[in-house]
């Protein structure tokens, strides 16, 4: 027998060697397969949390948001607003079906999407709507919330108390 084979510090360098060439075959199956490939490692299980995409778009008078919610009957949104904070709760329904499933990635459940509001909003000039799958919500900014250009005064700047001259009866 090898002296070295032995030895525990080349023991633990094998292991080692074993542990990462097996993390960069799981890597690399990740990165070529993507999605599939994490789903047959056992990284990411098939009852995982949907949340829809939303734009929040802020505009001098209000906010706005869209969400997409495909196949969401309208009636069962909920739209809560408190404070800075829009939160959007839906059912996510599926038809029951018969027989062994074999893949699962569309989504089921409940989703709860909360979302910070990039200024203070009024709470009582909120409309919603939905059209085809796209829930767009329009929030009205409050008063101080809404942008007011400011003019900069400096020396040369006429004020009220400093009318302007006429360039006329300039001499």
């Amino acid at each position: 027998m090898n002296a070295d084979s032995q030895n525990p510090e080349s023991l633990l360098t094998s292991s080692v060697e074993r542990l990462r060439h097996e993390l960069d075959r799981w890597l690399d199956v990740a990165w070529t397969q993507g999605e599939r490939a994490m789903d047959q490692l056992g990284i990411k299980g098939g009852e995982r949390d949907w949340c829809p995409p939303i734009d929040v778009v802020e505009t001098g008078d209000a906010v706005l948001v869209e969400v997409e919610l495909p196949g969401i009957d309208p009636d069962s949104v909920e739209v809560t607003l408190a404070g800075h904070m829009l939160t959007i709760t839906a059912p996510i329904s599926s038809a029951k079906q018969e027989g062994q499933i074999r893949r699962r990635e569309r989504p089921r459940g409940r989703f709860k999407r909360s979302v910070p509001l990039p200024v203070s909003v009024n709470p009582d000039e909120v409309v919603a709507e939905s059209n085809h799958g796209l829930l767009s919500i329009s929030i009205a900014k409050v008063e101080t919330a809404k942008v007011k250009r400011v003019v900069v005064k400096g020396s040369g700047t006429p004020t009220e108390s400093q009318p302007t001259p006429d360039p006329s009866t300039a001499g």
